[in-house]
């Protein structure tokens, strides 16, 4: 088995991207400028946008680069070296042939550019660092998720029947932003959009919102398995149980003047 070390911005791009190392220096040396800098593009509509462009100016070079080798596996040491190099893999219809596995070393806050869902393997070097991915600002997940940033938010979930429910949702008219969704896989980022959350009393939504810390109204339960779950909620403060008229008082009770002292209450009680 061979090994190769490449640099690939410094031997595959042009400037400023090869002279990236000098640059890092100046940075460091005036933390203001490299704080920003990090803040900043750690957003991923952001840091998407000007890999996007990276990728446009410089790809084909770093494409011939990384073809030069009969690759099985590629290891990624760098916050900037996941995007473009999958990107590659993509274009060459070699990402089922070359195993794609991303290293990070920050051992806490790392920036998000580490994570990518293409890659094939992870390896986080703690826990803080495996859960800084799912540590996302609300207005970072609102933008990500098309909502609107200065409306208060709730997220109605339904199983079982949920099919139905959203036919009858989408069958009325709305005079306030609504997305109706099927089957979502990213429920920590609804979680972490909104403002609070109604739910049936199912085990594993309670824990995802306790979780996020996400103020939850009961409004239904399966009788036997999930009757407990609602004192469980209710006497640990961390929501309430309603009937739908109910829910609706509560809702508009949370999001009026008071909601900040609402809020405040649920969560401590």
């Amino acid at each position: 088995m061979q090994i190769f070390v490449k640099d690939v911005w410094k031997e595959y791009t042009g400037w400023p991207l090869n002279n990236m190392e000098q640059q890092y220096k100046f940075l460091v040396k005036h933390v203001g400028l490299w704080s920003v800098a990090f803040h900043g593009t750690s957003p991923r509509w952001i840091h998407s946008v000007y890999l996007a462009a990276i990728a446009a100016f410089y790809a084909k070079e770093v494409e011939a680069g990384l073809m030069e080798y009969q690759m099985n596996i590629i290891i990624s040491v760098h916050p900037l070296m996941q995007h473009i190099p999958l990107w590659v893999l993509k274009w060459q219809g070699l990402q089922k042939k070359v195993i794609f596995v991303t290293v990070i070393t920050d051992l806490n806050t790392c920036h998000r550019t580490w994570f990518h869902p293409g890659v094939n393997r992870l390896y986080c070097p703690s826990e803080e660092t495996f859960f800084c991915r799912a540590v996302l600002s609300k207005d970072d997940l609102r933008v990500e998720l098309e909502m609107d940033p200065t409306l208060p938010a709730v997220l109605l979930m339904e199983c079982g029947e949920g099919m139905a429910l959203a036919s009858t949702l989408r069958s009325l008219e709305w005079n306030i932003p609504v997305q109706i969704k099927g089957f979502q896989k990213q429920m920590e980022k609804w979680m972490g959009a909104c403002d609070c959350i109604i739910t049936k009393a199912g085990p594993g939504t309670i824990a995802e919102a306790l979780i996020r810390g996400l103020p939850i109204i009961l409004n239904d339960y399966i009788p036997g398995q999930e009757k407990g779950n609602v004192p469980f909620v209710v006497d640990n403060g961390a929501g309430v149980f309603m009937t739908p008229q109910g829910t609706a008082r509560i809702v508009a009770e949370w999001f009026t003047t008071k909601s900040d002292e609402a809020g405040r209450d649920q969560r401590m009680r």
